[in-house]
């Protein structure tokens, strides 16, 4: 999503004006992609909810000034204190949001390498041994092959991301984040970390992770909305990018779907009243 702001003047009194640009959802992906573009634009329909929520307080505002003919006091300014409080609360809420987006994305990635096990067994050989029990609790090859990937994709679910990037270049040849892209998403992962276990206040592992300075160490990593929707559009990028490659690479098997965008409030814009 995409973020436009503006100030503009209305009888003498000054709005502030959110505007939501929602992008196009991925058409053809594997099943990993499909949930994660579905669960994606869930997401974005809650911002978009917020802002319309906003936007619609300020309309009123703005009819009521028009009402009484610019004769409105700055204390009846409801519009006014329905933003400060969105303003106010927004760390609380771009902190969850956030936590949404990174969880769906690390979401996606346990979803492809499970397709990537399943749909090529092969890549699940190693030197591990495997439990008697297990394989006999499995009534076909294919459900063995199912439990092993499951079994494999937790196991690699709690590396580090850095660990899990080098572990697609390796088992796979695909890679996970482009390069330039990888400090951002890590900065994401172990700010959704903070915002879950440390009440966003910045520790040791989150310092030595995103290799920033020990100057930071005890404060409170501030969460804005539009770092929020700027994570929101690598993640999803980067999702639609190793989703093609491994399809190309791997030949995993797509389809096509379809991803309704988020549904909107329809209202107009105040400067049309």
């Amino acid at each position: 999503m995409a973020l436009q702001m503006k100030v503009y003047v209305h009888e003498g009194y000054e709005f502030l004006e959110f505007v939501l640009q929602v992008d196009d959802y991925p058409r053809l992906g594997t099943t990993a992609l499909r949930e994660s573009a579905l669960m994606e634009a869930q997401i974005d329909a809650g911002f978009c909810l917020i802002q319309d929520l906003v936007g619609t307080v300020q309309d009123l505002g703005v009819k009521l000034i028009r009402e009484r003919r610019g004769k409105v006091k700055e204390s009846d300014r409801f519009d006014v204190r329905a933003t400060m409080l969105w303003i106010e609360q927004q760390q609380f809420l771009m902190e969850a949001f956030l936590t949404r987006y990174v969880d769906n994305y690390l979401a996606y990635v346990s979803g492809l390498l499970f397709e990537i096990y399943t749909q090529r067994p092969e890549t699940l050989k190693t030197q591990e041994k495997i439990e008697i029990e297990f394989v006999l609790s499995h009534g076909t090859m294919s459900e063995l092959v199912q439990g092993i990937a499951e079994r494999r994709v937790a196991a690699v679910s709690y590396r580090s991301f850095e660990d899990l990037v080098d572990y697609f270049a390796e088992a796979f040849k695909l890679e996970l984040v482009e390069p330039a892209l990888l400090p951002v998403v890590v900065e994401a992962i172990e700010t959704r970390n903070l915002s879950v276990h440390n009440r966003c206040v910045i520790n040791d592992r989150y310092l030595k992770r995103t290799k920033q300075s020990l100057t930071l160490l005890g404060t409170r990593r501030d969460v804005r909305l539009k770092q929020v929707l700027e994570i929101s559009r690598v993640l999803s990028a980067s999702c639609r990018r190793v989703d093609a490659l491994a399809r190309k690479k791997l030949r995993l098997r797509g389809r096509r779907f379809v991803v309704e965008q988020p549904e909107r409030m329809g209202r107009e814009s105040p400067r049309q009243y």
